[in-house]
């Protein structure tokens, strides 16, 4: 069996609308955003500069040629002097070997000494003994076949590589920047000539009106001239959404 609870239901709208108040106050106290900040107009010189400090497709290809030309001293340096030095002490069996080192690249070791052979009653006496190391040593090259020279030229061709494709990348930009501005003038100069036509098809409506009540021109002139006012004013509004 249903039953009906008038007074709760009246209970239950006026919580509803205490909620849609209590908004509504809140909606107002919230204070509103401040307006966005009018563009600033920028000449053609300070858009080619900024484009030059910012666009990422001219700073990748600036990134590339400084990796080139840093590659590019790496043939180069193979002239330089080379210094290199070890320390080395081994522990092992050294009977009637050489002594043992380990290879370092940066040191140019030739054979170094041996241990004399002992020999006991026994055999050959298989007894571990120390063997040191201490050497340091000084290149420079002196003459290379003209391979040194044949890798830094190579070197060479790539940095001019990335010069030309940097230049490439920064004339691309600058004639989309180029471009782009002289639109935006054209939209404006666009837009000029629009309101300046819709003005002068306002005051062809006036004077049309104004014959027509006179009774010198017939009403067709004017119904005419609202035409051209309609359709100035779609042009206007074209070229304003275009800019």
């Amino acid at each position: 069996m249903l039953r009906r609870w008038p007074g709760r239901g009246i209970a239950i709208c006026l919580g509803a609308l205490s909620l849609t108040v209590l908004g509504a106050e809140t909606a107002r106290a919230q204070p509103a955003p401040p307006p966005a900040p009018a563009p600033r107009g920028v000449t053609l010189e300070e858009a080619l500069a900024y484009a030059r400090a910012h666009q990422p497709l001219i700073r990748s290809a600036r990134a590339r040629l400084l990796a080139r030309q840093q590659e590019a001293r790496i043939p180069r340096a193979q002239w330089l002097p080379q210094l290199g030095a070890t320390a080395q002490i081994l522990y092992g069996t050294a009977n009637n070997t050489t002594a043992s080192y380990l290879n370092v690249p940066e040191v140019d070791l030739p054979r170094i000494g041996a241990a004399r052979s002992v020999g006991t009653s026994a055999g050959v006496n298989l007894a571990p003994q120390a063997s040191t190391l201490v050497a340091a040593s000084l290149g420079q090259e002196v003459y290379d076949f003209g391979r040194f020279a044949a890798q830094a030229a190579l070197a060479d061709s790539l940095v001019d590589a990335a010069v030309a494709d940097a230049d490439a990348v920064a004339l691309d930009i600058e004639v989309g920047v180029e471009e782009s501005f002289g639109a935006v003038l054209s939209a404006h100069q666009v837009l000029a000539a629009a309101a300046e036509a819709e003005r002068r098809a306002l005051t062809h409506r006036d004077f049309a009106a104004a014959g027509v009540r006179s009774g010198l021109r017939p009403p067709i002139d004017l119904t005419r001239a609202a035409a051209d006012v309609a359709a100035a004013a779609v042009r206007r509004v074209r070229a304003q959404s275009a800019l």
